[in-house]
């Protein structure tokens, strides 16, 4: 029996480690989860979790929200994290964004 390889593996790891059940430990905001992910990743590990947010963005824009559901069996409601499914997806990318600017080369924060 083979498995499947996701298309979205840094995502996947994003939503399993960090942003999912037990993410009030991390923080109460998708900022503060962020915060934990960026401290633990290399910038290229950011990068590479960026493009996968705009990939999943643009390929799922019609149906985003169970497009998210059936690709990640999320423990957690995206939208209380950006008042929408797409809001989180853009806030997660401005985060991103930010902390890619913000890090050095020289590995994680």
């Amino acid at each position: 029996m083979t498995t499947a390889v996701s298309p979205y593996p840094e995502l996947k790891h994003f939503f399993g480690a960090y942003l999912n059940q037990d993410h009030y430990l991390l923080g109460d905001s998708l900022e503060a989860v962020l915060e934990s992910y960026v401290e633990d990743h290399m910038r290229e590990e950011l990068a590479a979790l960026l493009d996968e947010v705009h990939r999943f963005v643009a390929k799922h824009a019609d149906n985003l929200e169970s497009a998210a559901e059936a690709t990640f069996a999320l423990d957690v409601e995206l939208a209380a994290f950006g008042g929408s499914v797409r809001g989180f997806f853009e806030t997660l990318s401005k985060c991103l964004y930010s902390a890619i600017a913000d890090q050095s080369d020289d590995g994680p924060a």
